[in-house]
């Protein structure tokens, strides 16, 4: 899906986002828990966005389970903004990040998530598990972070790498800058190009 950069005028701010299904299958409740570690362990100053609906209706864990979330965050700077129609807001939220965490888990189902990928546009890093669905994209340490989803404390190791993020800003920056060139790949214009590029090779059959 080709996808361009618009200029909303919004700057970075200490943002970590998440824009997605709140489904379990997700991750957001690690996310959670990850977060809490950080702040508990006097990383402040860092603001949680969750973006997306809880309804089943809308593939999301049910209204039980969004509740769930809510709770589960009490106390903490996070902000909860159910689903988000509106395309420009979207993409502010987007744009308003430092980093986006997409830590879908085993069977989430995920093909190849769009979000990580209009994220990166935007500079935000993404941070997502090792599922083989990110691979063609996210590059550890190159454009992004991959961690291990499977591993005992999943919440531990994945607030370890964000305040790697966090606390880092020359990584943070060096980061951004390779994530957003998914725009080579993704644009519009360069999708046309590549869809031309295979016509031809098609033509001389």
């Amino acid at each position: 899906m080709p996808f361009d950069v618009v200029d909303t005028g919004v700057g970075k701010e200490k943002v970590i986002l998440f824009v997605g299904r709140l489904h379990p299958e997700k991750g957001v409740g690690v996310l959670i828990d990850a977060f809490r570690i950080l702040v508990q362990e006097g990383n402040v100053g860092w603001k949680l966005i969750v973006v997306g609906p809880s309804a089943t209706k809308d593939g999301g864990g049910g209204e039980e389970f969004g509740s769930a979330l809510v709770k589960s965050a009490e106390g903490l700077d996070v902000e909860f903004t159910g689903p988000v129609f509106d395309d420009r807001l979207l993409k502010d939220y987007f744009a308003r990040a430092s980093i986006f965490c997409y830590p879908a888990q085993e069977g989430s189902g995920d093909a190849a998530p769009v979000a990580p990928r209009e994220a990166m546009a935007y500079g935000a890093v993404p941070v997502v598990s090792q599922l083989p669905c990110f691979g063609d994209v996210i590059h550890h340490d190159v454009n992004g972070i991959c961690y291990d989803h499977l591993a005992k404390d999943q919440p531990g190791v994945l607030s370890g790498w964000l305040k790697s993020l966090m606390t880092d800003p020359e990584l943070l920056e060096r980061l951004s800058g390779t994530a957003r060139r998914v725009v080579d790949d993704y644009s519009s214009q360069s999708v046309a190009v590549k869809f031309l590029e295979d016509f031809h090779r098609l033509k001389q059959r």
